[in-house]
């Protein structure tokens, strides 16, 4: 159930250091190098997962984006809001249009399979109730086991914002958060 998990978490950090390079960049032929190597990682999480992974993935670099390029851009970034928002823009299409591009090869015929296989039209009767904690079941979260990290490193992440120092306290928050 799991390797495609493992496969995202493989791919985000590497797409996330591409995102905060062409966000830092100021030439753009550097640039688009770094948005050619985002790109791949998105390339290669909509090749490990291509739906829910891709979906939650896309949330985490679009939010990266959205938080380095509105809420803290980077030293030497245009001010005004206006600026920010036009390098929202630009980085997410960049970053995005490079993955859509990358990944196009391996996912059409995926999705062409898809129209052909058993489950064209997705799961239907019982397994749609299939999946998700209820409210009772959180205490699990904070028991250490193979599916949840315990305890011990829910602390450790709670504590993170309050014990970081200086640059490093904008992006502890935001994965904080996360």
């Amino acid at each position: 159930c799991c390797s495609p998990v493992a496969g995202i978490y493989a791919w985000l950090p590497l797409t996330l250091l591409g995102v905060e390079h062409a966000l830092r960049s100021p030439r753009a032929a550097a640039r688009t190098g770094w948005w050619g190597l985002a790109g791949l990682g998105v390339s290669q999480t909509v090749a490990v997962w291509p739906g829910q992974g891709t979906y939650y993935a896309a949330l985490i670099i679009g939010g990266y984006i959205a938080y380095r390029a509105l809420v803290v851009p980077p030293a030497g970034a245009t001010a005004g809001l206006r600026a920010r928002v036009a390098g929202f823009l630009l980085h997410s299409a960049c970053v995005f249009g490079f993955g859509a591009a990358l990944a196009a090869a391996g996912l059409l015929p995926r999705v062409e399979f898809n129209a052909l296989s058993n489950l064209a039209g997705g799961y239907a009767g019982a397994n749609l109730n299939v999946g998700g904690l209820q409210p009772s079941q959180w205490v699990y979260l904070a028991i250490p086991g193979v599916w949840y990290v315990g305890l011990s490193v829910l602390v450790l992440a709670a504590a993170a914002p309050f014990v970081a120092r200086g640059r490093a306290l904008g992006p502890v928050w935001f994965f904080g958060i996360t």
